[in-house]
């Protein structure tokens, strides 16, 4: 498939790869940058409920987390926010909150039990994702996901399912849609992510994408 030619047409640069879970076959555009380690920013997020709801930082998805009344310039951020509401709007301080209570030791035991990335959470329990050392490529990214959507993380069942029903964006009769965003500013060009799970007709894959977030002059 040609997906070079959406890139080119929106002219963004960037990189997609896509594995089909049942045939195994993975098709990627751009396969240097597929290869390339990034910071993960709000994909991170993934983990981070997994992580959350495993230790019991967090009782489950509904559970309410009051808001600390900040402002961090971003209107759907501010009010209380449940894992479910949280990650559909990607609230940083929800996820900052929640590492913070995980805290290092437990955080850096499940990133490497879950074969994340490099495994680096330095700089910061509640940075290392967004401004630390941790990196992921796209291809590691698809990796992850396969090992979550088959069950095959070091999570419970329950845990997993729970993650899994509040990364859906959309669905319909035999078909679903669960994706996650990442934006990193600290990146030059700005980089942006989208990752994620689709299910039709039975079969399922996973997808990983990347681009520069500033158009091509």
């Amino acid at each position: 498939h040609d997906w070079g030619a959406y890139f080119e047409e929106e002219r963004v640069v960037g990189t997609f790869a896509l594995r089909d879970l049942d045939a195994g076959v993975t098709q990627v555009w751009n396969v240097d940058r597929a290869s390339d380690a990034r910071r993960p920013a709000s994909t991170f997020k993934i983990l981070n409920s997994l992580i959350a709801l495993e230790v019991g930082a967090i009782a489950d998805v509904e559970t309410i987390v009051p808001w600390d009344r900040v402002d961090r310039g971003v209107t759907s951020w501010n009010r209380d926010h449940s894992l479910r509401s949280g990650i559909e709007v990607s609230a940083v301080w929800l996820y900052q909150q929640l590492a913070r209570e995980i805290g290092h030791d437990q955080m850096q035991a499940w990133v490497t039990a879950a074969d994340y990335g490099n495994g680096d959470i330095g700089r910061g329990i509640d940075q290392f994702w967004l401004r630390g050392r941790l990196r992921i490529s796209p291809l590691e990214q698809l990796d992850f996901l396969e090992r979550f959507a088959s069950g095959r993380l070091p999570f419970r069942s329950e845990v997993t399912a729970s993650v899994a029903d509040i990364l859906i964006r959309e669905q319909g009769d035999g078909w679903a849609w669960s994706h996650k965003t990442g934006t990193s500013l600290t990146a030059d060009p700005h980089l942006g992510w989208l990752v994620g799970v689709t299910e039709h007709d039975g079969r399922r894959h996973v997808f990983a994408m990347n681009l520069d977030l500033q158009p091509v002059a």
